[in-house]
């Protein structure tokens, strides 16, 4: 596949997945449900609380109080997001979309 495409269907999924996150009243069962599978690294759970203001970290924070708290630059968080919008999108959007096609 070509990488322009491939890109543009990340993108979109990407998408789909902060879509679903504000859209959907997330409780806190729901949060737990989504972060629970082992997918996720502990250090992309706190990244995405940190960013998304879930759990004890209250507030939103910027790419930059982000990144500091990491030791890493914006960019690498920005990719560190990325990839956990995907993993959002695969387990749980991937599986409703599947679900809907077979009814």
């Amino acid at each position: 596949m070509n990488e322009e495409i491939e890109t543009e269907l990340e993108d979109k999924k990407i998408h789909e997945a902060v879509d679903f996150l504000k859209s959907e009243k997330l409780t806190k069962k729901r949060y737990l449900r989504i972060f629970g599978n082992p997918i996720f690294t502990p250090r992309e759970i706190k990244i995405f609380f940190m960013r998304w203001g879930v759990g004890s970290e209250r507030e939103m924070h910027g790419l930059s109080d982000v990144a500091k708290e990491f030791g890493v630059t914006r960019e690498r968080i920005r990719q560190l997001e990325r990839r956990i919008y995907l993993k959002i999108y695969d387990i749980h959007l991937n599986k409703e979309h599947h679900e809907e096609n077979i009814k």
